[in-house]
């Protein structure tokens, strides 16, 4: 059902003046005339600075990413092994192995893990230029997932400034409303009673 303009109903554009606070109402005061203003200007103002911030951080994020892809990808050899030993460690265990780097290169070595592996068993690791790891290189969705992150958390620290301008100018507005509402009520009140 297609929603029609009603008889007596007030026009759309007529009806966001009223939202807005742009209408002749003689019950709107000037306090909710300037709230609004306010508010609208710090709409404007984040949707000014949010894109630009976005695209900024999340380029920042996205090259760094694929930078480090690239760099992993160049330096980090696979290794097959074999469990040779566990030893308790209070963040992981510690696994020891004895494997067979890419190049044919037998080794003994150890790395830290939280996967649950027992003597005996064959793990695929990643002999980077500092340690072993069985983290495979960084791959390409990561950088994609990282960067809508970075840019998620970068739009809602561009947007918390303007949301708290705002709540602290809309108390400082409920304030004088309270003021206004009072003084109307004594008026009202003196005239009833004179």
């Amino acid at each position: 059902m297609s929603r029609s303009h009603r008889p007596g109903s007030p026009p759309r554009t007529a009806a966001l003046r009223r939202r807005l606070g742009w209408d002749a109402n003689p019950l709107r005061r000037d306090v909710d005339r300037r709230q609004r203003l306010v508010g609208l200007a710090l709409l404007v103002l984040f949707l000014l600075v949010a894109p630009v911030t976005g695209l900024r951080v999340g380029a920042a994020a996205y090259d760094r990413g694929v930078r480090t892809e690239l760099a992993e990808a160049a330096t980090w050899q696979p290794v097959s092994a074999v469990v040779t030993g566990l030893a308790d460690r209070k963040h992981g265990d510690r696994v020891d192995v004895v494997g067979t780097a890419a190049d044919g290169h037998r080794f003994v070595g150890s790395y830290t893990t939280a996967r649950v592996v027992a003597v005996g068993d064959h793990v695929k690791l990643w002999a980077t230029p500092v340690r072993l790891t069985d983290n495979p290189p960084r791959r390409h969705v990561r950088t994609v997932t990282d960067t809508v992150l970075t840019v998620a958390v970068s739009l809602l620290a561009v947007a918390a400034g303007p949301v708290l301008v705002h709540v602290l100018f809309r108390r400082r507005c409920d304030r004088v409303r309270s003021r206004l509402w009072d003084t109307a009520w004594v008026r009202l009140d003196h005239r009833t009673n004179h």
